[in-house]
């Protein structure tokens, strides 16, 4: 991504580069606690509405929160639970960067990232459904059109 070594064409590379890659660098580190959990080996994942999040540094340290906006060119993050009060009594977040914040909880509504992390999906064992009476009861589904259950429905 970045091929130069000095720390001028760095800077001028992040702070000129379009959206698409900027939002790259929106990337927070896993709470160890998260990545035992869900099984995750990455050390950072990128930042989306929705995660809840834990500030580690800063003059917000130890607040968590949801996160509710992004800016991605400037690589910052609005958290529902930190607001203050302008001067004309409005009620606002501020903007916090992503290098202060650990994920606590992951947004996994979006498949393609629950897929895309290797999220391991805690399904019910068999043991349990068949306590619970389900999935002992159920047909078998129909794979496609020339499947034998298919053509007795016809």
């Amino acid at each position: 991504m970045i091929k130069s070594s000095k720390p001028r064409i760095q800077r001028l590379f992040r702070m000129t580069a379009p959206l698409h890659i900027a939002r790259r660098f929106l990337n927070a580190h896993i709470d160890k606690k998260l990545k035992e959990k869900l099984g995750i080996k990455r050390r950072t994942v990128t930042v989306v509405q929705g995660d809840s999040v834990k500030v580690v540094s800063g003059s917000h340290k130890g607040q968590e929160g949801k996160v509710v906006l992004l800016n991605v060119k400037k690589g910052r993050v609005a958290i529902d639970s930190i607001s203050s009060k302008t001067m004309r009594g409005k009620e606002s977040h501020p903007m916090i960067g992503v290098g202060n914040l650990s994920i606590t909880e992951l947004n996994l509504a979006d498949k393609w990232r629950a897929e895309k992390l290797k999220v391991k999906q805690h399904a019910p064992s068999k043991q349990a459904m068949a306590a619970k009476g389900e999935g002992a009861a159920l047909p078998p589904k129909a794979v496609g059109a020339g499947s034998a259950t298919a053509m007795e429905d016809k």
